[in-house]
């Protein structure tokens, strides 16, 4: 688990210098049900690894730390998101409002795409989408840490109070995703540092099962449309042409510019557009821009 006694959690991260804005879509998360316990899995940012002043297994885990996770609660896919912290070494966590997966977003609520089925006659959840992923962001600004969630990844949520001061995160930490399914409704076994969540027993056999996306910075990288402006000669002219919607023609004498919209006539052939230029001594470069 990822609580007061200690982080026992899996935890894929890279070092973050200064500001930032990382993002991450959880598709779908499956873990044993009532008996998996708390699972959560979501953006984890960290002081470091380990503290340098405790050797004890539970208490060097307990680092300065920021996280928006989605959550499981026993039984219940119940909570999109919820922002939780440790604001010093040693200390136990807290939490701002958690926002439920029945939250709703332009109308839609937090179920995963994929489990969407009301009952066995394969009617559907009402207001859920096919698309909807739990996305999570976290954002650094200076010392303060905020917590946004969304189901598109464009509709964004502030959750609220979760935009905290932390003064002891160093100016470089470890940003990354993190899960755990802790040790069920139990008592920790003999020995352990980990504190359990109710009774009688640890279950040694929780797992969880996640597919993930778009773990990094935000905003995700634009995909760009390969275009190409076609060249060739027709006759004595030089033939331009490229995609007929999207795109537009530049011109300029040098590669450094000032480029301009081209001011040759453009006509359309077929699904093209093109233009067609007499050869001269004169240096005269093209490109195509997105409209």
């Amino acid at each position: 688990n990822a609580w007061n006694p200690g982080d026992f959690i899996h935890y894929l991260h890279r070092e973050y210098t200064g500001n930032f804005d990382v993002v991450v879509a959880v598709e779908r998360f499956d873990r044993r049900g009532i008996a998996g316990g708390y699972g959560n899995a979501g953006i984890h940012v960290r002081a470091g690894l380990y503290r340098t002043d405790s050797n004890e297994p539970g208490e060097a885990t307990q680092v300065p730390n920021y996280v928006n996770v989605t959550y499981y609660e026993g039984s219940d896919a119940n909570r999109s998101a919820i922002e939780i912290r440790r604001m010093a070494a040693g200390e136990g966590y807290g939490n701002s409002a958690p926002y439920g997966q029945g939250t709703e977003i332009n109308g839609i609520i937090g179920n995963f795409g994929s489990l969407r089925g009301l009952n066995a006659a394969g009617e559907l959840i009402p207001n859920t989408s096919p698309s909807t992923s739990r996305w999570l962001r976290v954002t650094r600004n200076g010392q303060t840490f905020t917590s946004y969630f969304s189901y598109d990844g464009e509709n964004w949520v502030l959750q609220d109070g979760s935009a905290v001061e932390m003064p002891n995160m160093p100016a470089t930490v470890l940003v990354g995703f993190s899960n755990h399914n802790d040790s069920g409704f139990g008592v920790p076994p003999e020995g352990s540092t980990y504190g359990g969540n109710g009774t009688p027993t640890q279950n040694a056999s929780n797992y969880g099962v996640l597919r993930i996306n778009h773990l990094g910075d935000y905003p995700l990288p634009v995909e760009v449309e390969e275009v190409s402006l076609i060249v060739s000669m027709d006759g004595d002219e030089v033939l331009l042409q490229w995609p007929s919607t999207g795109w537009s023609l530049q011109s300029a004498t040098i590669p450094a510019g000032p480029w301009s919209p081209s001011q040759a006539t453009v006509t359309m052939e077929g699904e093209m557009n093109q233009v067609r230029l007499a050869p001269t001594a004169d240096v005269q470069l093209f490109r195509l821009v997105r409209d």
